[in-house]
């Protein structure tokens, strides 16, 4: 079945939990918060985030930017909640199908999906919007030290985690393995685990080599690195080429050395933004209001990551942007 498919039917099944959760939750703070006059759910005042594995970076910002949103829930009777989901990809279909407000996403996966709607056949990506990037994520391999892998090209042969249908660690693995002209008959064993699972997997011997794309430093990478016989694996020159190549979407970036223990070596990759996306549909006042609160409290939101520390207001707005942003943001009342 189509990965798309696959989603559609994890969405459908995911919809009516998420949305009872949400309301109950809401009304549980306020009997006035997610209501509108009529009393009926009122999309405006519910904003659901999608974040993704509770060990990667998506989840506690997403608990952040709820926390900051929900500040000005007294005035503006709003109420924010975030969610542990399966990840980007799947974050950017719960927000085209309406399950969710915000969802946390890579700047290339919401790029494709934008492009994806211009097909006639499939317009509901040409719904999605922009609302502000993060971050850089630069896509890091990690493999058994113990294995003298020393480039991608030698990754085959072991066994690779390939991550969860739906998230964007799947995406990335399929992508590399893809550019890279590598096939999963290639490596002695795949796994389908989350970043949590495979990072078990991995402290245990049972995985020797993980993808993941998060924001340094990391606490989920020092602990494969510096505790369970993790080294960082790098791309050639030639490598990048030939990923930027197949995948413009993608940006060359950098991992400083020194971040983790046993790695003082600068190491070449490539990779791309976290951004937060949201429909189209979503209202304009709605936006506006949360881009307030946020921006009302940059300082806080700054200080509550390492991977936030060098926000600046008009590289939120632009970089890894390459979609629309939503029409509800006025980007000159940010920065000139």
């Amino acid at each position: 079945m189509p990965q798309k498919n696959l989603l559609a039917d994890k969405l459908k099944s995911f919809s009516k939990d998420i949305i009872l959760c949400g309301l109950a939750f809401a009304m549980f703070l306020s009997p006035m918060g997610a209501q509108s006059d009529e009393g009926t759910y009122n999309p405006d005042k519910l904003i659901m985030i999608g974040t993704a594995s509770r060990s990667g970076s998506f989840y506690p910002i997403g608990q952040t930017l709820c926390d900051l949103i929900n500040k000005d829930r007294a005035e503006k009777l709003i109420r924010c909640v975030s969610y542990p989901t399966a990840g980007s990809d799947y974050n950017t279909q719960a927000v085209l199908f309406g399950q969710l407000t915000l969802g946390m996403t890579r700047s290339d996966i919401a790029t494709q999906e934008f492009n994806n709607g211009k097909d006639k056949d499939n317009t509901k990506g040409a719904n999605l919007r922009a609302i502000m990037s993060l971050y850089d994520m630069p896509v890091l391999v990690i493999a058994k030290r113990s294995l003298g892998i020393t480039d991608l090209s030698q990754i085959p042969g072991h066994t690779l985690n390939i991550g969860n249908g739906g998230s964007g660690q799947r995406a990335i693995v399929e992508m590399i393995l893809k550019s890279l002209k590598f096939d999963k008959s290639q490596f002695t064993n795949t796994t389908e685990l989350n970043t949590s699972q495979m990072g078990d997997a991995f402290c245990d011997g049972k995985v020797d080599i993980i993808v993941e794309a998060l924001g340094n430093p990391s606490p989920f990478y020092k602990r494969m690195i510096e505790k369970c016989d993790g080294q960082m694996i790098g791309a050639t020159p030639e490598t990048i080429k030939t990923m930027l190549a197949k995948n413009p979407s993608l940006e060359a970036l950098k991992i400083k050395g020194g971040i983790y223990a046993g790695e003082p070596n600068e190491v070449l990759t490539f990779g791309y933004k976290a951004v937060i996306v949201a429909s189209k549909q979503t209202s304009d006042a709605a936006v506006k209001s949360i881009i307030k609160s946020i921006f009302d409290r940059l300082d806080d939101l700054k200080k509550s990551d390492v991977v936030l520390a060098n926000l600046e207001p008009k590289k939120m707005f632009t970089e890894g942007i390459k979609i629309p942003l939503h029409a509800g943001i006025d980007t000159k009342n940010y920065y000139k």
